[in-house]
């Protein structure tokens, strides 16, 4: 399963850079993926880093 996580995911990166230096996308649509993908890295960020810190901490601690 790990080995075919690593192939997509892979996979999509290489993709996405042919696509970024051949291809072009309207500018509201590209907006609308950088914006995606940022709320995707903010949920990331929480769930990997801010839930466990509270399990140890309270959450003013961790917010500071």
């Amino acid at each position: 399963m790990t080995i075919a996580v690593i192939v997509v995911v892979s996979a999509a990166l290489v993709a996405g850079a042919a696509w970024g230096i051949y291809g072009a996308l309207p500018d509201r649509l590209e907006g609308f993926i950088i914006a995606l993908a940022g709320g995707a890295l903010i949920v990331s960020s929480v769930l990997e880093l801010i839930d466990p810190a509270t399990d140890v901490a309270p959450l003013w601690t961790v917010a500071v």
